[in-house]
């Protein structure tokens, strides 16, 4: 298997690269890693407090199932407050990258956006 295309992509993109955007570029992938690396530490304790929250609001609310039918509403609202956190933690690394987008698209000084070159954070 070879990686030459990746690599040669790669070295392309940073070698058209300003100064400025490759310095944009670094922060905005040290933000990623700070946000996965807090979101690996704390998951657990967001899960915990989203299936706190869940089953506080959940009500006793009627049910029309056959008498051999389980439903597990415990397991179902940990999977529902895990797939919230997930799409959280989602959200965030999409504002952060939207953000370093708009920082790269404008010019330096007067805030204007560039016509060319707004293409998305390539990984």
């Amino acid at each position: 298997m070879t990686t030459k295309k990746n690599t040669t992509k790669g070295f392309n993109t940073a070698s058209t690269m300003t100064t400025r955007e490759a310095t944009l570029r670094a922060r905005a992938e040290k933000a990623v890693e700070r946000l996965g690396a807090r979101h690996e530490a704390n998951q657990a304790q967001q899960v915990a407090k989203r299936f706190d929250k869940l089953t506080r609001n959940d009500g006793h609310a009627p049910e029309l199932k056959p008498s051999w039918a389980t439903n597990d509403r415990r397991a179902w609202q940990m999977r529902a407050a895990k797939y919230q956190v997930a799409r959280e933690h989602s959200a965030r690394l999409s504002k952060v990258r939207n953000t370093a987008e708009r920082m790269i698209a404008l010019k330096p000084r007067t805030g204007k956006a560039f016509t060319k070159g707004l293409g998305s954070l390539e990984r």
